[in-house]
């Protein structure tokens, strides 16, 4: 399941903003860096999606409508992370704040998770 939900890459969430450049320079710590702010933007938008993109630190930086549809839906365990707000934009549940707070290898861990629990279930 795994390399299957990996080998649709044209379906990620992660697809838009994502660098076509083929340059053979980069280096382990510029692509460290590069995720780095990408996630550290992800943070930013969960804790103000309303703010200006260009304060995020990977500047300019929006999610794709398909990462804003998984920061909505039910986790595996039953709580969303942010919630829709009726005219504005989506806010942070307590769920979501917790989720802040964990460390960096467990906050991807649960979003892979729950993506493939979702793409699982859509696709059986």
């Amino acid at each position: 399941q795994l390399r299957r939900s990996l080998a649709q890459r044209n379906t990620s969430p992660w697809t838009k903003g994502r660098e076509e450049k083929k340059d053979s320079a980069t280096t382990p710590e510029a692509l460290r860096l590069w995720a780095q702010r990408r996630w550290e933007s992800l943070l930013h938008y969960m804790v103000s999606p309303g703010k200006g993109a260009d304060l995020r630190p990977e500047e300019g930086w929006k999610p794709a409508k398909e990462l804003k549809r998984q920061l909505l839906r039910k986790t595996k365990n039953g709580d969303c992370l942010m919630q829709e707000m009726s005219v504005t934009v989506p806010e942070i549940t307590k769920s979501g704040f917790h989720f802040l707070l964990r460390p960096l290898r467990a906050q991807v861990w649960q979003i892979l998770m729950d993506m493939m629990y979702y793409e699982q279930a859509e696709h059986g």
